[in-house]
């Protein structure tokens, strides 16, 4: 699958023992030596050279000393004059060159304590003020295995680059981060650096029990980017995501799920976060107070500019204190009601998240400094269920059958399934959320019936009646998927049309659904919605035949009784005769024998 590259803009706030920047004004002296370092990318980001500029802020010197024998590191830093005429706070500066300049630092800048960053936001804020600053310093690093590689004279600088993030979707997204500052000590390769900054990601599953179509992830439960269910049925999502792996700036940072969900689901409204925190163990649940659910009104406009159905926003503050990188799972469920969409395209839930892109100018990551990850979509599927009436002699389409449907094979105790019939307008309506081929089955009413999404409603009926076309359409049924008996209905004639026998035998049927792709239907994310259909399959009674989606039903009629006057009165006559001339010719027999013994005598 072909990646798409996301611009991803990116502060790189680094100390390095290197020289100044020319561009800067400041000239190095022949005895400067270089040193190099590298910055290292993520996995889901891509550098570019062109993308670099650096901007010298200290000067350092650096000797070395022998101690017991061991080499000992010493370094001291001056600001330079172009930063020192800068707004920026001159308590902070002292406070860091005091922190450096203690004798037991022998390590030189580190990224630790809060000054650093603070320093780093209130620096870059200045640079960013300055002339043609976009311009200025060194740029075009060095590219090696996806890695920048920086080679410059002895100093502390700030880096501004721009860097790429690799992504299914092509939407732009641009975030503000920094590299670990460190020192860089002329003439050594130094430790590299990985960049303190991330993109986080976001991916929604959605509960699917099929057997060849589940993806288990944890021992729990199989996931999977589709399902299929009755209507009424709940669906469990979940959502997986990750606490960044750096908050380098930030005091606060804003962390918003937001969740939008088709007409077709009905949000429950329970959600549970799991983070893989010391401070709650996984699958500990965290605790409310580290998040907010807000559900919005139909229509209504989130913070992030979308039409959401609901968000999940975590508290800013308290967020910064989850262990980095730690994975986040998010739970919760929907029910399918009677406004799905049938069969393809299905029932989208499409997730996306908002995240801090910037900790300037305070830390506090909050927008407009946001933005917002490509969606993650799943899609939720339900199916149809056929019959036709047919006499069995000519195969003519019945009226007037009464039948009931059942999802477990009936006994005494069983209750049928319940139903709302859609006739007039709402026909018109439905065309939206059925196939285009079944359009014209809804020309004709009183044959259309949807699964009541609330089975205990007593206005719901249980018997699904066949109009003049003999046709009965039932919609949002679950199906089977490979060999699973999730599709199994029993059909239960309850009373026949006049003039036909009535069989109470129960009709097991099976709704199936294929596709062309192994464990994964059309329509989810990155799948062609054109290779699934639902079908009818074939039955072993002889009795109910299959044509695609239909199930074809038989009506027996018993001959009729013959009338009196009719051929049945010339049989009775014939056989009457035809007795009488038996009775006639035993007699005569009789006399012969009797005259015959009288002559003997």
């Amino acid at each position: 699958m072909n990646k798409n590259r996301k611009l991803l803009a990116i502060i790189l706030t680094v100390i390095l023992a290197t020289s100044m920047l020319a561009g800067l004004g400041i000239t190095a002296s022949a005895e400067e030596t270089t040193g190099t370092f590298t910055i290292q990318k993520r996995d889901n980001l891509v550098f570019t050279a062109n993308s670099f500029r650096a901007y010298k802020i200290f000067d350092v010197s650096h000797t070395t000393l022998t101690v017991g024998g061991e080499t000992v590191d010493r370094f001291a830093y001056t600001v330079l004059p172009q930063f020192a005429a800068l707004s920026v706070d001159d308590i902070l500066v002292e406070t860091l060159l005091r922190e450096i300049s203690h004798p037991d630092n022998t390590t030189g800048l580190t990224s630790t304590g809060r000054n650093i960053e603070s320093l780093a936001r209130e620096m870059w804020n200045e640079v960013a003020k300055m002339p043609n600053f976009a311009t200025l310093g060194y740029s075009n690093p060095a590219i090696t295995d996806g890695d920048a590689v920086f080679t410059l004279p002895p100093g502390y600088y700030m880096i501004f680059s721009t860097a790429n993030v690799v992504s299914d979707n092509p939407l732009d997204n641009t975030i503000t981060a920094a590299v670990a500052l460190t020192t860089i000590i002329a003439g050594r390769n130094n430790e590299p650096i990985v960049i303190k900054g991330d993109a986080p990601q976001i991916d929604k599953w959605i509960r699917n029990d099929h057997e060849e179509a589940g993806t288990d992830f944890t021992g729990g439960p199989p996931w999977n980017k589709w399902t299929d269910v009755s209507i009424g049925q709940e669906v469990g999502f979940l959502v997986q995501t990750n606490v960044p792996w750096d908050f380098t700036g930030y005091s606060a940072y804003t962390f918003v799920v937001h969740d939008k969900m088709s007409d077709g689901l009905d949000f429950v409204g329970s959600v549970r976060v799991r983070v893989d925190d010391p401070k709650y163990p996984y699958p500990a649940i965290l605790p409310q107070e580290y998040f907010e659910v807000y559900v919005l009104d139909p229509g209504e406009i989130c913070s992030c500019g979308l039409e959401c159905t609901f968000r999940i926003e975590f508290d800013p503050v308290k967020f910064v204190t989850l262990r980095l990188g730690a994975r986040i799972d998010i739970f919760y469920e929907a029910t399918l009601n009677e406004k799905a969409i049938i069969e393809l395209p299905g029932n989208d839930n499409v997730v996306t998240l908002e995240y801090s892109n910037s900790p300037f100018p305070d830390g506090t990551g909050t927008p407009p400094g946001t933005n917002i990850t490509p969606p993650s979509r799943v899609k939720v599927y339900t199916g149809i269920l056929g019959l036709i009436k047919v006499d069995n002699g000519t195969l003519a389409t019945l009226p007037g059958a009464h039948f009931e449907l059942y999802d477990v094979a009936p006994t005494d105790a069983s209750e049928p399934l319940r139903f709302r019939q859609i006739t007039g307008a709402e026909l018109d309506t439905l065309k939206s959320r059925v196939p285009v081929n079944l359009h014209g089955e809804l020309v004709e009413a009183n044959h259309v019936y949807v699964l009541a999404e609330d089975q205990s409603d007593p206005t719901a009926t249980t018997t699904l009646v066949t109009p003049e076309s003999g046709k009965v359409l039932v919609l949002g049924l679950a199906a089977s998927y490979g060999t699973d008996d999730f599709g199994d209905y029993w059909l239960v004639e309850t009373k026949a049309p006049d003039g036909f026998r009535l069989d109470s035998t129960p009709i097991p049927v099976r709704v199936v659904i294929t596709s062309a792709y192994e464990g994964e239907l059309p329509g989810a994310d990155g799948a062609d919605g054109d290779t699934t259909s639902w079908v009818i399959e074939e039955n072993e009674l002889e009795w109910v035949d299959v044509q695609a989606r239909y199930a074809r039903i038989r009506n027996f009629s018993d001959p009729m009784f013959p009338p009196t006057g009719g051929i049945g009165r010339t049989i009775f006559t014939i056989g009457g005769i035809a007795l009488m001339g038996l009775a006639a010719a035993g007699l005569v027999t009789i006399i012969i024998v009797a005259r015959k013994r009288r002559t003997a005598v």
